[in-house]
């Protein structure tokens, strides 16, 4: 691995806001993932684009069919682009692997093996 790609390199754990395929039938997959960290009596709120290139785009495209609102652990590269409109920079991330979804009082990771979230509770 070369010393840029781990610089780059990020893993984020949040709830999915929302998702889309890319227009004018783009294989990519976007998505909102949104963060809450709390402190004593602070709560920060983020939001962190990622988006997703074949075979994962399809596969987070599933869990998102399947639950809207599902939590989620990706790994991923940080990229950046200009923005067209306001030439401002714009920071998303791009999904190499999905390392755990949380589903309907169930997880799954990376395995694909599924626990019960009330099993693991005990």
């Amino acid at each position: 691995m070369e010393s840029t790609n781990l610089i780059n390199k990020v893993i984020i754990e949040g709830d999915i806001v929302r998702g889309s395929f890319g227009s004018n039938d783009n294989p990519t997959y976007f998505c909102t993932i949104k963060q809450e960290r709390n402190a004593i009596r602070f709560k920060w709120i983020n939001y962190f684009s990622i988006y997703a290139l074949p075979p994962l785009a399809n596969h987070l495209a599933k869990i998102v069919a399947d639950d809207p609102h599902a939590h989620i652990i990706i790994e991923g590269e940080l990229r950046t682009h200009i923005s067209k409109k306001s030439q401002d920079p714009k920071t998303s991330i791009l999904v190499n692997k999905i390392v755990n979804v949380s589903t309907n009082n169930q997880t799954v990771n990376e395995n694909n093996s599924i626990e019960s979230i009330a099993a693991k509770s005990k």
